[in-house]
């Protein structure tokens, strides 16, 4: 289904090229060009190739730039097919046109669109989930503050996730989960450094607990700044607890279950979510982090009750989401999914991959409550 979602992708990419050359094709100082024929053509093609070219430093902008071009010339087109009949003047229609067929329409809502995507990724939003148990639980409630999918470095520097480490300490959480790529193969090992120190200011009832994405120690890349060892040293020096395929009873109430990362590029040999759970008390309140939304039915079927993941970014650019989610690319794209006893919250993330850019998804710090449903019915 993976491959099927990647060839879909590459596909409508092509299609978008070709839906650009056609519209700088007839481009009005372009059209002007006429002789030699071709000349317009070769033009086009240029074009293209310019806006590759400009954004090649980063591969992932210059699909966004693509995208947001795409965006832009199908909005004229709308306001093209509207105006051209609302229109009454024949001088108002003669300036539209003069106006649709420059681009210079087009180029502008691009940029729009670009200021709106950075806003969207550097605005962190609180979100909220409300969750009940029949399980009992030491304290009336119990408040889980949740950070994944950082990418240090892309969308946020140090000092702006010391801040964040401040709002999130200042909401007395119970616990505090770092749930994987909060740094990737752009992160270099001195803001890693810092970095944990940062997260070494939380505080929390039970501390703060992290487990591995896929970026983490990239092997997307040959050469990378980070080494596991590296990150591992530093998370411990700053009194971070990793989870790798273990699990740790919290205050003789409930268990966090860490998962080591299940990798795109290798095959993993992590425990299964049975293994894990095998020797542990299932009458108490379990926690699943798995940096990637999988094996949600498994989990639940083994009395998991609660499954916390991020890993989607929920597409970070509009439509990778929704053709995500159509697509079943991940089991669980964005937000809450109950099943019976179980629920699994997947985040959209704290930071952004590839560039700080986001539309149709935000950056969000996640906090969950937990309350017990028999205390909550006896008050």
């Amino acid at each position: 289904m993976f491959n099927i979602f990647i060839i879909l992708i590459i596909s409508i990419m092509l299609l978008a090229v070709a839906y650009l050359f056609i519209h700088f094709k007839n481009f009005s100082w372009i059209r002007c060009l006429t002789h030699p024929k071709w000349l317009p053509n070769l033009l086009s093609i240029a074009l293209i190739i310019l806006c590759l070219i400009l954004t090649y430093s980063v591969s992932a902008v210059t699909i966004i730039v693509i995208i947001y071009l795409i965006y832009a010339f199908i909005i004229c087109d709308i306001l093209h097919l509207i105006l051209r009949k609302a229109l009454k003047s024949d001088a108002l229609k003669k300036k539209w046109s003069q106006i649709y067929r420059s681009g210079i329409l087009a180029f502008l809502i691009t940029i729009c669109l670009l200021i709106l995507s950075y806003y969207k990724a550097i605005h962190v939003e609180i979100t909220e989930y409300s969750l009940q148990t029949e399980k009992t639980l030491e304290s009336d409630k119990l408040t889980i503050a949740m950070i994944s999918d950082l990418h240090l470095g892309t969308t946020m520097n140090v000092k702006k996730l010391e801040e964040y480490c401040t709002q999130i300490t200042e909401k007395n959480p119970d616990i505090i989960l770092l749930l994987g790529d909060i740094f990737d193969e752009s992160t270099d090992k001195e803001a890693m450094e810092l970095a944990c120190q940062a997260f070494g200011t939380l505080s929390s009832t039970y501390g703060t607990y992290y487990v591995f994405g896929n970026h983490d120690v990239s092997s997307y890349r040959p050469l990378v700044s980070l080494e596991k060892r590296d990150i591992t040293d530093n998370l411990i020096k700053n009194n971070i607890i990793i989870l790798d395929d273990e699990s740790i009873m919290i205050n003789h109430s409930f268990y966090l279950i860490g998962r080591s990362d299940k990798s795109f590029f290798k095959n993993s040999k992590r425990k299964t979510i049975f293994q894990l759970m095998e020797p542990l008390d299932t009458n108490k309140y379990m926690i699943l982090l798995d940096h990637q939304p999988l094996e949600l039915k498994t989990a639940a079927s083994l009395g998991v009750d609660l499954q916390l993941s991020g890993h989607t970014h929920n597409g970070q650019i509009w439509p990778v989401g929704l053709i995500a989610k159509i697509f079943h690319v991940n089991e669980l794209n964005y937000g809450n999914e109950k099943i019976d006893n179980y629920n699994a919250i997947v985040t959209s993330g704290i930071g952004c991959w590839g560039s700080p850019l986001r539309l149709g998804s935000k950056s969000e710090i996640v906090f969950i409550q937990v309350t017990n449903s028999k205390q909550s019915f006896q008050k």
